[in-house]
């Protein structure tokens, strides 16, 4: 929690305009969500999945790159699929493939402005096998195509 606190601080000591904002409430929506999370989680059951699907989010946010799978996720969770979706959706708001985008979204906003690197480039290290298919995942998202977030974005 005290990461994607310091995650939307640095966020808006780096800027205003748009992306930084978009970028600043996405992590600043993941720690109200993780903590009406542990607020509302009244038994231990409760405080046990919502430790399991922070561990999950820390898991997937470690491994942008590979393709995960519902399956693999939930077996880390030691939770069946249906279960592990469900209360996943309860924490989150969101599936854990749409979690999973979003994070790869927002980890793209990073590298858009932060590094030279090419979006062909930052596809391939968010595991995106083709670089269209993020560009068109992350345009839905941003509602702007990578090239367009980059040149939005003052620095």
């Amino acid at each position: 929690m005290t990461r994607l606190f310091h995650e939307t601080l640095n966020t808006l000591q780096r800027g205003r305009g748009f992306p930084h904002l978009l970028q600043a409430s996405l992590a600043f929506g993941h720690l109200l969500a993780l903590l009406v999370a542990k607020h509302c989680a009244p038994s231990p059951a409760s405080s046990s999945a919502v430790g399991k699907v922070a561990e999950t989010i820390i898991y997937m946010s470690e491994k942008l790159h590979e393709p995960l799978r519902m399956l693999e996720l939930a077996r880390l969770a030691n939770l069946s699929p249906d279960y592990f979706s469900e209360i996943f959706k309860q924490q989150t708001g969101t599936s854990p493939r749409d979690y999973l985008h979003l994070l790869r979204i927002h980890r793209a906003c990073q590298l858009l402005t932060q590094s030279d690197l090419s979006v062909k480039e930052i596809a391939s290290q968010l595991g995106y096998q083709d670089p269209f298919h993020f560009s068109r995942q992350f345009k839905a998202f941003q509602g702007l195509s990578p090239r367009a977030y980059r040149a939005s974005s003052p620095g």
